[in-house]
């Protein structure tokens, strides 16, 4: 085995985000050569005589992704769950490749759970003196946060604005933000998704140079027991209120930067990459992890990564091939990434289909399945176009159109169905408007004027819940047939 690796960052000119983990690869760089080893490192480009440690492998083209060396170890930090818009099929064959090192457990877990034979490593990021380089001194932004923005996000901003402090937000590398780093008195951190995995690769920077970090922490978190007291965690509701308490006692803010430092630099990258490249990495048997709880209907190119995925067309890659329209087998068959098993039974607690239900020639057949399939209180979700829509009929794959009484043979006239044990209880029906919808509901058009207007409605979303029959409803469908 050579001592020779070579870390490389993938940085597409287009993406100004890969440069977010710029310090993560000098971390691993500076680590490396610290336990002896030869550490090369460039910006898309791999050396052939090294092994490369790739960061940003989800940013590779299709091409440069395929030429990889076998030997070629990943460094993933995205979060692995179905939200992320990353996380898709064509990254997991990747990961299925190479080894992969992940910085969080949650992750590694998740990947054991839905890609059982992936190789994946644990190995979190630690602490080289060269990363301590942002001098102190010259606060006047009082919250700094850098990085994507979305709604939850923008709404701590604000919060925190409305209380007349000075907050920076940026999109921000390299010497522009540690400029702005060294001018902040704080640097907020918030989840981006609701997985709540700690951002460890963008806190641990600030560790290394001694600043205050309040970060959104609380029971569900996944963040290691030494980084805990890293950080001023609060809940989402009371990070607003974190940032006022340390804003207002420098005392508590400089000895947070303190704690921080002394915890981080307790991490020695060097050790821990020397242990990680030692460390045997085997992926697990498809068949000994369990199904998950979420069935993904109809796939297609909305493949997720916590589900079982089925398909009627095999182009998409789905688990499991098979024709919703006709009853899904009873006898063990091939669920792809999750071995040689039957379907069970009462096993799913949730299953989506997006635009699946009008292109089944037997929705009834279809139904049935997903009533078999999910657990008792398990829910559907479906999506489906609305029948005075455009979305109805424009698609000739389409075989019908739907409306809020399309549900009604599965909820109440279930005996019609020879339904004898279960039926669907509609827990929620949401209309999705079109730009005339919106219009003429900004107008005052009743909602019940509204269903009625073609083009108003684009689709609906109905939530339906698995339920028991009662004693009742046994006797009155037996009546009906009597």
């Amino acid at each position: 085995m050579t001592d020779r690796y070579h870390v490389v960052l993938v940085a597409p000119p287009a993406n100004p985000f890969a440069e977010g983990l710029r310090e993560v690869a000098e971390s691993i760089v500076f680590g490396l050569r610290q336990t002896g080893r030869h550490a090369g490192f460039a910006v898309n480009g791999v050396d052939r005589d090294s092994i490369n440690i790739i960061l940003n492998p989800h940013l590779l083209g299709d091409d440069a992704a395929r030429a990889l060396p076998p030997e070629t170890i990943l460094c993933n930090f995205e979060q692995v769950h179905g939200d992320s818009s990353w996380m898709k099929l064509v990254y997991v064959d990747l990961v299925r490749r190479h080894v992969t090192w992940d910085y969080s457990r949650r992750n590694v877990a998740a990947w054991q759970r839905y890609v059982p034979d992936a190789r994946v490593l644990h190995v979190p990021l630690g602490y080289v003196p060269e990363l301590t380089r942002i001098p102190v001194g010259g606060e006047d932004i009082d919250v700094l946060f850098y990085g994507s923005l979305n709604e939850r996000r923008e709404r701590v901003l604000k919060g925190l604005e409305a209380k007349g402090l000075r907050v920076v937000s940026a999109i921000k590398f390299g010497a522009e933000r540690d400029e702005l780093i060294k001018r902040a008195k704080l640097v907020l951190n918030v989840h981006y998704y609701d997985s709540k995995i700690f951002e460890m690769p963008r806190v641990a920077y600030l560790l290394a140079n001694r600043k205050a970090v309040v970060s959104e922490i609380d029971e569900h978190t996944d963040v290691e027991a030494d980084l805990r007291d890293a950080v001023a965690g609060a809940p989402y509701d009371g990070l607003v209120g974190k940032c006022i308490a340390l804003l207002g006692d420098e005392a508590a803010r400089r000895a947070l930067a303190e704690r921080g430092f002394a915890a981080f630099t307790q991490r020695s990258a060097a050790r821990i990459l020397d242990e990680a490249i030692g460390a045997p990495v085997v992926g697990s048997p498809c068949e000994k992890v369990e199904l998950p709880p979420r069935l993904n209907a109809g796939s297609g190119k909305g493949w997720r990564i916590d589900s079982l995925n089925i398909d009627i067309d095999p182009l998409w890659r789905p688990d499991l091939v098979a024709d919703l329209g006709k009853p899904l087998p009873a006898e063990p068959v091939d669920l792809g990434r999750f071995g040689h098993r039957p379907l069970p039974a009462g096993h799913f607690d949730e299953i989506h289909a997006s635009h699946v239900l009008e292109h089944i020639p037997d929705l009834v057949t279809a139904m049935t399945s997903f009533l078999t399939l999910l657990r008792e209180g398990g829910t559907l979700h479906a999506e489906v176009p609305y029948d005075l829509s455009h979305g109805a009929w424009q698609d000739p794959t389409h075989v019908r159109a739907m409306n809020e009484r399309s549900w009604l043979y599965y909820t109440d006239w279930f005996w019609y169905l020879g339904w004898q044990e279960h039926r669907f209880d509609m827990v929620e029906l949401r209309y999705i408007l079109s730009d005339l919808g919106r219009k003429l509901t900004a107008s005052g058009m009743p909602a019940e004027d509204l269903l009625r207007q073609p083009r108003a409605v684009d689709a609906m979303r109905a939530t339906l819940r698995k339920v028991r029959l009662t004693d009742d409803e046994r006797s009155r469908g037996a009546n009906r047939w009597a």
